[in-house]
């Protein structure tokens, strides 16, 4: 059995999850991909992440602009 399968991870805080959430949402905006995203984080921010993670995190990004792009598109109909 590998024993790096059983690494514990780490718990991140909700200000460094908040500032590892506005560096994806930036470099996505900037056209990044998501490997080269992963690296960024990895070898300048010294941020264990994977291109998964990175993944994931544009994913809710996307999902949550279009969530506040179609409540202020129907917001304008209700004065």
């Amino acid at each position: 059995m590998r024993k790096d399968v059983h690494r514990k991870r780490h718990k991140c805080t909700n200000s460094e999850r908040e500032y590892v959430r506005g560096i994806v949402h930036s470099l996505s905006f900037q056209r990044w991909i998501d490997r080269d995203i992963a690296r960024f984080l990895n070898e300048e921010k010294k941020i264990e992440i994977s291109r998964s993670t990175v993944s994931r995190l544009r994913k809710q990004v996307e999902e949550q602009a279009e969530k506040w792009y179609i409540e202020l598109r129907n917001s304008t109909f209700n004065f």
